[in-house]
């Protein structure tokens, strides 16, 4: 119960009011606005800026050589974008991820019940985990005019939490997650919340 509250209190973050700054335009079918605290790494701001993923940049100093060059790669194919807030510890980069989890619109009410059952085996099999996971909570949510399900778990990274957003947009559907320091979480989401307010799908 106290899990589901605090991913309540990430959503109320969400809507609350933040000041947006910079524009982003998803390849992944939306728009929005962003706080100047986030670096946006999509393949258009990948191919306008080359450096902008060099491992000498202050953003990518905390990464792994071989990670950066992977996400690079993904990056330059489309495959999915990237946000980095800019005001991470030295020991972990807080970031966004955005990619389309299937080229078709999902019906949420038939999705919910699977994806929430399944999340946990899903979350142990991405990141190669048998430990560490944890589901905090698992259902719909209404962002702003985004009608999303929406769920919280620890484990992507040891000593992170991410919260995992799906949605349809006109690319079909969309899964945004948010991966943040335990510690930094609450810093990290209540700048976030730009992203929703302003989003245009």
């Amino acid at each position: 119960m106290q899990m589901k509250k605090l991913l309540s209190l990430v959503v109320c973050c969400l809507l609350s009011c933040s000041a947006a700054a910079q524009p982003y335009q998803s390849a992944f079918g939306f728009t929005t606005e962003l706080t100047d605290n986030w670096l946006i790494v999509s393949r258009e701001a990948l191919a306008k800026n080359p450096d902008l993923l060099n491992f000498a940049a202050a953003e990518m100093q905390a990464m792994d050589q071989s990670m950066v060059s992977r996400i690079r790669q993904m990056v330059k194919s489309g495959q999915f974008e990237l946000l980095y807030y800019r005001h991470n510890d030295a020991d972990f980069k807080d970031n966004i991820n955005v990619f389309v989890s299937s080229p078709q619109p999902s019906n949420l009410d038939q999705t919910e019940g699977p994806l929430c059952a399944n999340l946990q085996n899903d979350i142990r099999k991405a990141y190669n985990r048998t430990e560490y996971t944890e589901i905090h909570a698992c259902g719909r949510k209404q962002l702003y005019d985004i009608d999303s399900i929406s769920y919280a778990f620890d484990g992507a990274v040891i000593g992170s939490r991410s919260y995992g957003f799906l949605f349809n947009s006109n690319s079909g559907t969309v899964t945004l997650t948010i991966t943040c320091k335990f510690s930094k979480c609450l810093e990290v989401v209540r700048d976030a919340e730009a992203l929703f307010k302003n989003m245009r799908l």
